[in-house]
């Protein structure tokens, strides 16, 4: 049967340690010129944000569930520092996304209330950034990047939900690892345009709900009620 999985997401705090920098929900590092000379490196401290998100699929008695996902992502730029001369720039700016993903997903043991489940699919994400400063306010240059990209994506992910209502819907906690490929946003008042390595995990909460109705997927001509096995078997045929 079909389902619906919707998932707010408040990051759990910040991360910075090798080349990952932000929060849970955003990752932004090395900006490179297109023309494939090094610019310079950033390391960013994004504030909070927000993942939303919605998906409808389908879900087969023997664990394999494909679904199309609908998904936005949005943090605050809070500062950036420059490893070339280890400036810290304050900002105003934000980074978002929105994305449309293929995923496919394995869900273990379906015949109990506590499910894991791990997946992954592919698709684009429109990813857009403003005022986001490359240099002091008072630079001669241009000092920030903005615009956006569309651009191919994929994702990896696991999760573990618990089944409620008779199996009608399931909450749970949904980790995802989504990559979109080098994003190129414009340079303020010039010509250049700059790539970006845009990766975002997140933790998120989920809601997904069976239009089916409850219980497990049942095989053919299973009467309401019968409870079925992972297969969709009666278990006392």
């Amino acid at each position: 049967p079909l389902g619906v999985l919707l998932h707010p997401l408040k990051p759990l705090g910040d991360v910075l340690a090798g080349g990952l920098c932000g929060p849970l929900s955003a990752l932004l590092c090395n900006f490179l010129q297109t023309q494939g000379s090094e610019l310079n490196s950033f390391s960013v401290d994004y504030k909070d944000g927000t993942v939303l998100g919605g998906v409808i699929g389908y879900e087969f008695a023997g664990g394999l569930r494909p679904e199309v996902a609908f998904a936005y992502r949005q943090n605050d730029i809070d500062s950036v520092s420059r490893a070339v001369d280890g400036t810290t720039l304050a900002s105003q700016g934000d980074i978002s996304a929105m994305s449309i993903f293929g995923n496919v997903w394995f869900d273990f043991n379906k015949s109990g209330r506590l499910q894991p489940y791990i997946g992954g699919g592919a698709g684009m994400s429109r990813v857009e950034a403003s005022d986001f400063p490359i240099a002091p306010a008072s630079a001669a240059s241009a000092n920030t990047v903005g615009g956006k990209d569309d651009v191919f994506s994929y994702q990896a992910g696991a999760g573990l939900a618990y089944s409620i209502f008779d199996d009608a819907a399931r909450i749970g906690l949904d980790y995802r690892y989504m990559v979109a490929d080098k994003p190129a946003f414009q340079v303020e008042a010039s010509q250049t345009s700059l790539e970006t390595d845009y990766t975002t995990p997140s933790l998120k909460s989920a809601l997904r709900y069976r239009l089916g109705g409850g219980e497990s997927a049942k095989g053919p001509g299973t009467p309401e009620g019968v409870a079925v096995d992972s297969e969709g078997c009666p278990l006392d045929s």
